[in-house]
């Protein structure tokens, strides 16, 4: 007999045990897919919160073939070249073109801001990767993509280099 009560207080001991697991178990998953649910929603509110910048960048990225806007000519920039052993300058033109005519009154609004960014970027240049036409075109690239950023509106489609003199 003495066995037996020992038996069936064993058994209650292992479910009690279960029990507790299983409620361990499906509390953390109930967490978890709170947690899931609220990090989701913050950040479908972050995207719905600007849905025209993004729109309007989206649109404009998305653009491909030549573009209509405007063209407009820039005063030059000469800049010293920062990773460089040697003193290195970098003295140059650029031509902006605009997404649409309706851009330029925002391009000359900002035209200091615009100035100021690409004096920033165009004085970290390596001096060795704007020698080849890849390494020009990747700059075009990049000061379109900085200038827009800096702005927070797509203004500027293309930057084209009427000078370029390195030395």
């Amino acid at each position: 007999m003495a066995n037996e009560d020992n038996a069936d207080i064993a058994q209650p001991k292992s479910k009690k045990g279960l029990i507790i697991a299983i409620v361990v178990v499906v509390n953390v998953l109930a967490i978890g897919g709170v947690a899931a649910f609220v990090m989701t929603s913050n950040n479908q509110q972050e995207q719905s919160a600007q849905p025209e910048k993004r729109t309007e960048r989206q649109s404009r990225g998305a653009r491909s073939g030549p573009q209509d806007g405007p063209i407009i000519e820039m005063d030059g920039f000469v800049v010293n070249l920062t990773n460089s052993r040697d003193r290195r300058y970098l003295k140059t033109k650029l031509s902006v073109q605009l997404f649409s005519p309706e851009d330029e009154p925002e391009f000359t609004k900002y035209l200091s801001v615009i100035r100021n960014e690409i004096l920033l970027q165009l004085s970290a240049v390596d001096m060795e990767k704007v020698q080849t036409i890849e390494g020009k075109r990747d700059l075009e690239k990049m000061l379109v993509q900085k200038v827009n950023g800096r702005l927070d509106m797509d203004r500027i489609a293309n930057f084209y280099f009427t000078e370029f003199v390195t030395q």
